[in-house]
């Protein structure tokens, strides 16, 4: 199967070159500058059927920019905003009743397959965040 990747350095074609820079604006919640993108892709040379594409994610990008849509930060982006690396945690049990012992983050947290994760200072070494309570 012949590797259908575009290599932006080699595109000679200014359609994909703008729809591949608007599908990615897309995906990183620019929506503004998606927009323009696929106008551009639009109005370049290209089929009825392409075209029609790229008026239709135009159209969706203006409505998703007007409403302040945004891309969505992961659970690991989210506690790194909030918790800088260095930060102490109640980790285990109920921090209600003064169970679980104190932990320090030593790294950012990092997504996986079953929740975010950051590497902490003690054993175990690795902590699931929602299992991370602030300490005061």
């Amino acid at each position: 199967m012949p590797n259908s990747r575009i290599h932006e350095g080699n595109v000679t074609n200014n359609y994909a070159a703008y729809a591949l820079g608007a599908t990615r604006q897309e995906q990183q919640g620019n929506y503004e500058q998606a927009q323009v993108l696929w106008s551009k892709a639009a109005q370049s040379v290209c089929s009825a059927a392409r075209q029609h594409w790229a008026e239709n994610r135009c159209a969706f990008c203006a409505n998703a920019a007007a409403r302040g849509w945004q891309q969505r930060k992961s659970p690991a982006a989210r506690f790194n905003a909030m918790h800088p690396a260095g930060t102490r945690f109640y980790h285990g049990a109920d921090v209600q009743h003064g169970e679980g012992k104190i932990v320090r983050t030593i790294d950012l947290a990092r997504d996986g397959i079953n929740g975010a994760f950051v590497e902490i200072a003690q054993e175990p070494g690795i902590a699931n965040i929602k299992y991370l309570t602030p300490a005061l």
